[in-house]
């Protein structure tokens, strides 16, 4: 099979394993109640914590991280597929979690998916990355502010990635990294806009129906 036909197989696989609503799923299980029906509405971590609690929210981050990184790391390392092919598996994923076929395309924001990609691309930025979120999160409770600054800190990481221990062959990872950020700032435009004028629902906040 030539690389350009696995690299569609991956890509169409990748955005069904993206699709896979770990929030939706694991919150009805866990509570049986739709989660779209409460906190902010989103299917992802922080809204899986207000409606769930914690254990169903760590369920529902792993979900999501796994969506990204598998697909990534099979496309990567089991089939050798080059950069952009992988680049390209990685983003399917993300837009099947965002834009999910089962829930009609409402799905979430994509930072744990996108967390996933990049600790399957790069290990130490996606680590460091997710300790910029957690520390965020402990000072702050804005689950928003943590993903964004947590991509902003994975594109200047994944900068110093890339020179240091890749010796600058895989500059698409920056740009890839520098697009998810801006993907991110898009998607939060409305958090964005409650953070500016403190109507933000920090982590921590519990509504009874969905915004």
């Amino acid at each position: 099979m030539s690389a350009v036909l696995l690299t569609l197989v991956m890509v169409v696989v990748a955005y069904f394993v993206g699709s896979i609503p770990s929030g939706f799923l694991v919150i009805k299980l866990a509570t049986g109640k739709d989660i779209r029906d409460y906190g902010s509405g989103n299917i992802g971590m922080a809204n899986a914590y207000r409606v769930g609690g914690a254990i169903p929210a760590l369920l529902v981050l792993l979900g999501d991280a796994l969506k990204g990184a598998l697909p990534v790391l099979f496309a990567r390392y089991a089939l050798g597929l080059p950069d952009l092919a992988v680049l390209l598996v990685g983003l399917a994923a993300i837009i099947g979690h965002d834009f999910p076929i089962y829930l009609r395309g409402h799905g979430g924001k994509g930072i744990a998916t996108s967390l996933g990609v990049i600790t399957a691309l790069a290990p130490p930025v996606g680590a460091l990355a997710a300790a910029v979120w957690a520390v965020v999160i402990a000072i702050w409770r804005y689950a928003s502010l943590a993903s964004l600054l947590m991509l902003t800190a994975a594109s200047l990481l994944m900068l110093g990635y890339e020179r240091l221990f890749l010796g600058g062959r895989h500059p698409l990872f920056i740009l890839f990294a520098v697009a998810l950020l801006i993907a991110a700032i898009y998607q939060h435009r409305a958090n964005i806009d409650r953070l500016r004028h403190g109507r933000e629902l920090k982590l921590t906040d519990k509504t009874e129906t969905a915004e």
